[in-house]
């Protein structure tokens, strides 16, 4: 006896739209099941920590050590707020249901 499994065949070359573009190539679309939501989460997040401890040195050596505080510090500050929004829709948007 057989046993049989459910495993899709994998889609030659011939078949996938992209090997008109790009001659030779062979995609496993076995995988295609994969969610990156962890990896987003995870970059989004590390990138903007990342961001405020620079921010946070730089505020740390232009106002505490050297008594300079000008625009330019301002908008950084500006900067680190909105892309901690933007960070904040992208898990939102991964987090919220599909349209």
């Amino acid at each position: 006896m057989s046993s049989a499994t459910a495993t899709a065949p994998p889609v030659s070359a011939t078949e996938d739209p992209l090997s008109q573009f790009f001659p030779g190539l062979v995609i496993d679309h076995t995988q295609d099941h994969v969610s990156y939501q962890a990896n987003i989460i995870a970059c989004s997040v590390i990138t903007w920590v990342a961001a405020a401890v620079f921010v946070a040195a730089r505020f740390y050596t232009r106002r505490l050590l050297l008594q300079v505080w000008s625009w330019e510090d301002w908008v950084i500050v500006l900067s680190l707020v909105l892309s901690a929004m933007c960070s904040a829709s992208i898990i939102i948007r991964q987090f919220s249901p599909p349209d």
